[in-house]
C-alpha cells in the first residue's frame, strides 16, 4: 500500500503540518485576538467615561441665509465613512462564518470533504 502524503524526509514541495495543532494553533490566536480587542474597547471606554476631559463645546449662532449643506457636510462625511467600513466587516463576515465556525469546531479535514459533498 502505498501513500502519497509526503514526510518529512521526502523532497516534496508540500508542507507536512498536524491537522490537530494547527487548529488549536488557529483557537489559541482567534482567543488572543478575540481578547486583545475586548480588552482595547474596554479601555477606550473607560477612558472616554472616566478620564477624558470633555468640555461643553461653544455653539456658534448661524447668520440668517447660512447655507446648511456647508455646515453639515463633515456630519454627512463621517457618517457615510462608519456606514461603509461597518458594511464591510459585516459582508465579510457574513461571507466566511460558515467556514470559520467549520474550521473551528471540526477542523480543515471535515470542511473539504464536507464541501466535496455538497457539490
Amino acid at each position: 500500500m502505498s501513500s502519497n502524503a509526503p514526510t518529512a524526509n521526502s523532497k516534496s514541495s508540500k508542507r507536512v503540518w498536524d491537522e490537530v495543532d494547527e487548529r488549536l494553533r488557529s483557537k489559541k490566536w482567534f482567543t488572543i485576538l478575540a481578547i486583545l480587542v475586548g480588552a482595547i474597547w474596554l479601555l477606550l471606554l473607560v477612558w472616554v467615561l472616566f478620564f477624558a476631559e470633555i468640555t461643553k463645546a461653544v455653539a456658534n449662532d448661524l447668520k440668517a441665509g447660512a447655507d446648511l449643506t456647508l455646515v453639515l457636510a463633515p456630519v454627512l462625511a463621517a457618517a457615510a465613512g462608519v456606514e461603509r467600513l461597518l458594511e464591510t466587516v459585516f459582508n465579510t463576515l457574513e461571507g466566511a462564518w460558515h467556514t470559520m465556525v467549520a474550521y473551528l469546531g471540526y477542523g480543515l479535514r471535515w470542511l473539504k470533504s464536507t464541501e466535496k459533498r455538497g457539490r
